[in-house]
């Protein structure tokens, strides 16, 4: 729901706006082409509007009441995933370092130390800093997703030449 929640929140605001405009228009004394058809189109849907606006308030009073308690308990999913990120990149650093037993990938000392100060990027965002945090996480994920890009692309160019060796 947080990670949706401007979504969320747009659409109860133009529901609430279009709702509104509808009421306000029917309500007129104005015998205009527009304001005429408004009105037909209440009378003939008048149960609807009334079920729209039933949900619409049960929308907004189940977002009023969750958003409170969800927004208390972000301190400790944002540790959590910290914590989760830091460790991941720790896993990634170490198995970059060929020392683990029954690992199939070469030696990178470049991998190892670039996955371990990712790591110490991670450790260090912090939750009262949403801004610089959050720009922080936006560049690692670029940067994961271009060694992710780089190594699948090595990897493949090492098949290939492996390839083409095993051929001649």
């Amino acid at each position: 729901m947080l990670e949706h929640i401007k979504k969320l929140l747009d659409c109860l605001r133009l529901s609430n706006s279009a709702l509104r405009w509808l009421l306000l228009h029917s309500m007129g004394v104005s015998n205009t082409p527009g304001a005429v058809m408004v009105k037909d189109i209440l009378k003939q849907n008048g149960l609807q509007l009334i079920d729209l606006l039933v949900n619409l308030s049960q929308f907004e009073f189940f977002l009023k009441r969750t958003l409170p308690r969800l927004l208390s308990s972000k301190p400790k999913y944002w540790e959590e995933y910290r914590k989760e990120g830091v460790e991941r990149m720790t896993d990634l650093a170490e198995f970059f370092s060929g020392d683990k037993p029954l690992t199939r990938v070469q030696k990178s000392e470049n991998l190892q130390t670039w996955f371990s100060n990712m790591s110490q990027q991670i450790q260090h965002l912090q939750l009262d800093k949403p801004t610089s945090s959050g720009r922080t996480i936006v560049q690692l994920i670029q940067a994961l997703q271009q060694v992710q890009q780089f190594h699948q692309v090595s990897h493949k160019k090492f098949l290939f030449d492996s390839i083409i060796m095993a051929l001649d």
